[in-house]
């Protein structure tokens, strides 16, 4: 079974209470489902900055997988974690010219 470390970082790690959390998942598991896991062991309000408590649908923050990082809606929730990976969760970045 693949062992994950999930970092969090800004608001998810001030909605969680945590820095990291350590997760085993069954083979063949998502990104998709590490959070799944995340959010059931952290609450509701760590879920809703994962998903929209309406819809369902994934909110826009970055994702980075082994130090790649990636918008949320880009597809990265269905990439195969496998072991020993780490899933960082990100403010979406704002701002600019």
């Amino acid at each position: 079974m693949p062992r994950v470390t999930l970092r969090l970082y800004t608001m998810f790690r001030a909605v969680a209470g945590t820095e990291q959390l350590e997760l085993e998942l069954p083979p063949g598991s998502k990104v998709h489902d590490a959070l799944k896991h995340a959010s059931q062991q952290l609450g509701q309000a760590f879920r809703e900055l994962i998903w929209d408590a309406r819809s369902g649908r994934v909110l826009p923050f970055l994702i980075s997988v082994n130090a790649r990082v990636e918008p949320s809606l880009g597809g990265v929730f269905e990439n195969t974690i496998e072991d020993g990976d780490i899933i960082a969760v990100l403010d979406p970045v704002g701002g600019g010219h």
